[in-house]
């Protein structure tokens, strides 16, 4: 009898932490991070060794700035769990927060040792010991041996990309000049309308800008891209959610689409105007294509947009 209570008891504390996490996972979605810390704390008096709360705990930490608090959650689901390379990846963030440089770096090369193909552990790390990234030291050695072809090799699918490209301290992507030059042409119009409202002295564009409005519209979708780079980075999901890294992981799609519209309103206008075009509308049409060829086969631009950090690791 006894043991059929006890399993009952057991059954309904199980229960009732199950919903207290439910309702942490909930409050911490948004952003009420001291009601989800309460339920978390609750819960762990509980039941000591329940990992999910305890990372919770450490996770809060990190969002708040609180980097002590943060790394003794991390520590303590390292004692649980010693084989979850994310832990130690957390820990040594944390670590590094706090000024306690040699700690986080040992911390650190515990987890690269333990996920070797983590981009984010393995950048985070050299970023700490300022050292080159592995697509560095792979063209270092292409160009000692004499190789003028410029390749390297994805550490996620193992495909070869066209270009080399460098990884910041949170192992994203860098953008090339070539995508620079996509982002900036493909907003044209609205750079041009801004820069013209304090001073032009090219006023025929301008008043090219007003002729053709379709043009202007389109140019907000690389606009919407452009400001999801210059907030990528992984505290961008407490300030916007995540709709940032959503709009970076379709930004090729979108960029395509934006120049597949504009060759589509330049070809448009050209059957209108019975096959004449203006010289604007013909130095885009000429360099819309080719952008729209690289941005199809480009295995570079495939790997950038996956490029988006999934962790707050600088507050």
């Amino acid at each position: 009898m006894n043991n059929t209570e006890n399993s009952e008891d057991n059954g309904q504390q199980q229960l009732m932490i199950d919903e207290m996490y439910n309702r942490a996972v909930e409050c911490a979605d948004n952003e009420r991070y001291q009601e989800a810390e309460e339920l978390c704390l609750k819960i762990v008096q509980q039941l000591p060794n329940h990992l999910a709360a305890i990372e919770m705990l450490g996770t809060i930490g990190h969002k708040l700035n609180r980097h002590e608090f943060a790394a003794k959650w991390f520590q303590r689901s390292i004692n649980i769990n010693s084989q979850n390379a994310e832990s130690y990846y957390k820990l040594g963030i944390s670590l590094n927060e706090l000024g306690r440089e040699e700690e986080a770096i040992h911390v650190l090369q515990i987890a690269r040792q333990k996920a070797p193909d983590n981009g984010h552990i393995a950048g985070y790390l050299n970023g700490i010991l300022k050292l080159p990234t592995i697509f560095d030291k792979q063209k270092k050695l292409k160009e000692e041996s004499g190789e003028s072809q410029e390749v390297e090799k994805s550490g996620s699918d193992n495909s070869e990309n066209e270009v080399w490209y460098r990884t910041d301290q949170h192992g994203t992507i860098r953008l090339n000049f070539v995508v620079w030059f996509i982002l900036f042409y493909s907003m044209r119009n609205v750079l041009i309308l801004g820069v013209s409202s304090f001073r032009t002295k090219l006023p025929m564009l301008k008043e090219w800008v007003y002729l053709y409005p379709e043009f202007l519209i389109i140019s907000i979708i690389p606009l919407i891209v452009f400001v999801s780079e210059l907030s990528r980075l992984p505290q961008a999901k407490t300030l916007y959610t995540s709709s940032l890294a959503l709009i970076w992981k379709y930004g090729r799609l979108l960029l395509i689409f934006n120049i597949s519209l504009d060759i589509s309103f330049i070809l448009n206008i050209y059957y209108q105007n019975n096959y004449d075009l203006d010289i604007f509308l013909t130095v885009f049409l000429f360099i819309d294509i080719p952008i729209f060829i690289y941005l199809l086969t480009s295995k570079y631009i495939k790997s950038l947009f996956n490029s988006f950090p999934d962790f707050v690791e600088k507050s």
